[in-house]
């Protein structure tokens, strides 16, 4: 099926466990929404150095997100066309619809910052 017409649906526990990958990899959340050297600064901490591209990190977070899934044909599909799901995660955190997504992920570096 990959290449075929599967459309990937971001259910709530698929944004739960987005959101549970960005709370674990605080290094690689920087990397993807704040990495600028002004951030690092105004938050007291080096700029990172991107090893891996956000590419790579969406296809982290892809296999965290959706390795589980119950559907077999998700499942498959994931392991024969894993960018396809990268591509998925980047469009779902550029997307309108993650507003509250944005929100939380600003929650955690103020969690982050008062607890440095």
């Amino acid at each position: 099926m990959p290449g075929g017409p599967l459309t990937i649906k971001w259910m709530s526990e698929c944004t739960d466990r987005l959101l549970d990958w960005l709370e674990q990899n605080v290094q690689k959340r920087h990397l993807l929404f704040s990495n600028s050297q002004e951030d690092a600064n105004k938050e007291s901490r080096k700029k990172g150095q991107a090893k891996s591209s956000k590419v790579t990190i969406h296809g982290e977070i892809a296999q965290f997100v959706f390795s589980g899934d119950r559907d077999p044909v998700i499942c498959s599909t994931l392991k024969a066309n894993p960018g396809r799901f990268a591509k998925a995660v980047d469009n779902h955190i550029a997307s309108k619809n993650t507003v509250n997504l944005v929100q939380h992920w600003v929650i955690l570096e103020l969690v982050s910052l008062l607890t440095n």
